[in-house]
This record gives C-alpha cells, sequence and structure tokens, in this order.
C-alpha cells in the first residue's frame, strides 16, 4: 500500500495545482475551480481522485454550467456524455479517460536494466528512435519535453526505449517513456522505466505516469513496477478546430 506520507505529499501538489485545498481532492462532491497551474488553457480537465472530482475550468466558463457541474455528484459528473451536454460540445471533444499512476520507495519493484545515461553524444540515436516511433507517438510520449536525466537502452548500435522525466513542483516525477515499434513487448520500456523511478527517488521524488485506461499494455508495465492507480482524467476541448 502506497505511504500515507505520500498520498499526502500528491494530494497537496494537485491541490496547489488546482488552487484548491488538500481536504477538497479526496472530498466527495464535483468541486469546481478556475484554471491555476493550467491557466491560459482553452480546454477543461475532470480529474477523479478517490471519493472526489475537480473540475479545472477556464475563466470564461459562465456560472450557470458550473452549477450543473456542482451539483452533480463525482460519479455521475465523471462521464464523458454529461461533460459534452453541461459545456454543449459533442462527446469527441471528451478524451479519455487517463490513468495517472504513482509509485514511491516502499512500493517500487525494480528490474534489471542494462539502461544507461544519455549524453550529448546519443543525440543522433535519439533522433533515430523519433523517426521510428513517429510524431504522434512521440508527441504522447513525453520525450519532447525531457531534457535530463535521459535513460536509453541500446540493442547493438540501435537506441531501441528511452524514458526520463520532468520535475513537477519539486515533488512528481513526470515519467515520460518512447519503444521502438519494432522491439516493442520485450520489456526495454519496463528496464528504461525502472531506471527513471529510480533516478527519481535518488532526487527525493515521487514517480507519476499518466497514460489511458484503454492503453492496457502501458498500465500493466506501470503497476508491474509498483504504480498504484491514483487519479483518472478527461480532457475536455471547448474550443472548435480551426481551418
Amino acid at each position: 500500500m502506497t505511504a500515507p506520507e505520500t498520498i499526502r505529499k500528491v494530494d497537496a501538489f494537485w491541490a496547489l495545482y488546482f488552487g484548491c485545498t488538500p481536504q477538497e481532492i479526496a472530498r466527495a462532491q464535483t468541486i469546481v475551480v478556475s484554471h491555476a497551474a493550467l491557466q491560459g488553457y482553452d480546454g477543461a480537465l475532470a480529474f477523479r481522485h478517490a471519493d472526489g472530482l475537480i473540475v479545472s475550468v477556464p475563466t470564461s466558463v459562465p456560472e450557470v454550467e458550473r452549477a450543473k457541474l456542482r451539483q452533480a455528484p463525482p460519479a455521475e459528473a465523471f462521464d464523458p456524455k454529461f461533460l459534452a451536454k453541461v459545456f454543449v460540445i459533442g462527446t469527441d471533444k471528451v478524451t479519455g479517460p487517463g490513468w495517472v499512476g504513482i509509485v514511491d520507495l516502499q512500493d517500487f519493484k525494480p528490474v534489471p536494466s542494462t539502461a544507461r545515461l544519455l549524453g550529448d553524444a546519443d543525440e543522433g540515436a535519439m533522433r533515430k528512435l523519433a523517426e521510428a516511433c513517429g510524431e504522434v507517438a512521440w508527441q504522447r510520449s513525453t520525450m519532447l519535453q525531457i531534457r535530463q536525466p535521459l535513460f536509453g537502452l541500446f540493442q547493438g548500435p540501435d537506441l531501441v526505449a528511452a524514458s526520463g522525466y520532468v520535475v513537477m513542483g519539486s515533488v512528481l516525477a513526470y515519467i515520460g517513456v518512447i519503444a521502438h515499434p519494432a522491439h516493442r513487448g520485450k520489456g526495454f520500456a519496463k528496464m528504461v522505466v525502472s531506471s527513471a523511478v529510480a533516478e527519481a527517488f535518488r532526487h527525493g521524488l515521487i514517480a507519476q505516469l499518466r497514460t489511458t485506461h484503454a492503453n492496457e499494455s502501458a498500465v500493466a508495465l506501470a503497476q508491474s513496477i509498483g504504480f498504484r492507480h491514483y487519479a483518472s482524467t478527461y480532457d475536455v476541448k471547448l474550443i472548435e478546430d480551426e481551418f
């Protein structure tokens, strides 16, 4: 079981992120807040943790929509059809549910790994990996935001998997991972994630990984090294596509 102190720290991080109190994060009600850390984002984020639901919205969202959200219990409000109806948008504008997992040193199950820290000399190998994975997969992997530390695993001269993290609020290490399409299902992604998580612990951070509930292989990978489900999310696009 995740240590209570870990949950307290993660709750405190997300409370600051949303601009509410740590007690509200898990309270059994739907709480609507105007974007704090997400200020400038034109969409909404529904964040379901424990018995509670936080819906973060732009300041421009009218009170009538906020009231409809607040009046609904979390289990009812955390639904793509309900969110689409409240915001008067198509259900295709609601994406998810996302799966957010956390792991601390108490729960961590490291795996043997030959991954190593990557440096400037590995930029060419990283470019080749990015090209093989494609732009969409590379963006979803969070690798664009990661600089250092970054771990890579090689098969011969080829970089076949990479993982690192972005520090969030001096509390969380937001893990990103990518594996070469021709080398998936071989445990390489798990190895590099394990190395990145171990590095995060060395810096006193709590590791967090986000994927989708539908991505069963990614969820299974995370759980196999100790990640436990912390929250589920829906992203809501509130503006129309521009042509």
